[in-house]
């Protein structure tokens, strides 16, 4: 599992792809950082990037203290697309913010109805099916398990599944535990069944900053989130302006972009590897 990091985009339209992946990033500055960058670069209409654009301003729609992030986000739409949507947000407007930007969501359904349910948060649903087709071919005998442990580590998953980590579950006899398409699945979409402890939550200060991660520590006077594989903070409870529970995974979409079948064997195969020791042995 890895997280996406907080970076310094360059503005280069070559990256735009890395810009518009940070755009569903659990971390809020690396959410602003994208924005910031996506600002910069030329105008875009590609339907297939506005999508993560209308899962943020969903997302943001959510939380009556992101107003300037959802200006942001609308501003950018109607930068790439020409479209003018007229909408001014008001305190009288915090009631029923997901109505107010309803206008927004209704024009990019009407115009690429094919994307409608990816734009809505369906999207893990569609890649769902869209990798099944891709496992049913993959000759899953002639895994690698060597190859797989490459991938295994240059995906990021160790960071995340050593051992008795409180960001993600240990991975020993996974393969015993799971049919190989559970597995897959999860991976595919690890936010389509997150389990209670491996829960996030997002924390909103009295100074204005936002984290989001896994409540490790929790007493009288604070919190302690998880943010990262090596990365946490420290929360005081006078300074907690807002907190609610995320239906989302520390573990971020796509680790299988890219991958081929014989990439897929190979990490099963690793996966497999991966059983529980004797008991009383290192």
């Amino acid at each position: 599992i890895a997280t996406y990091p907080v970076v310094q985009f360059s503005g280069s339209t070559i990256d735009r792809e890395k810009f518009v992946a940070g755009l569903g990033s659990l971390s809020p500055q690396a959410v602003q950082a994208a924005l910031g960058a996506l600002e910069r670069l030329p105008p875009d209409p590609a339907p297939k990037n506005l999508v993560p654009l209308l899962r943020l301003l969903r997302q943001l729609a959510r939380d009556a203290g992101e107003a300037k992030a959802r200006a942001r986000v609308v501003a950018l739409i109607e930068r790439q697309t020409g479209q003018t949507f007229g909408i001014a947000e008001g305190k009288a407007d915090s009631e029923d913010l997901p109505g107010l930007y309803r206008p927004v969501f209704e024009w990019f359904v009407k115009k690429h109805p094919d994307l409608a349910a990816a734009a809505s948060g369906d999207e893990a649903g569609a890649d769902l099916v869209e990798w099944r087709k891709v496992l049913a071919t993959v000759e899953w005998a002639k895994g690698d398990a060597r190859r797989g442990e490459q991938l295994y580590r240059s995906r990021g998953c160790l960071a995340c599944h050593a051992g008795a980590s409180r960001l993600a579950p240990d991975l020993t006899g996974v393969a015993s535990r799971f049919s190989r398409d559970d597995l897959f699945a999860a991976i595919v979409a690890p936010s389509l069944d997150v389990a209670p402890a491996y829960q996030t939550t997002l924390v909103r200060t009295t100074k204005g900053e936002t984290h989001v991660g896994i409540v490790a520590f929790q007493a009288a006077d604070g919190l302690i989130l998880l943010t990262g594989a090596d990365t946490s903070v420290r929360v005081p409870t006078e300074e907690i302006a807002f907190r609610r529970t995320v239906a989302r995974s520390l573990m971020p979409d796509g680790l299988l972009k890219g991958l081929r079948p014989r990439d897929l064997a190979d990490l099963y195969g690793y996966l497999r590897t991966l059983t529980p020791r004797p008991a009383g042995k290192e």
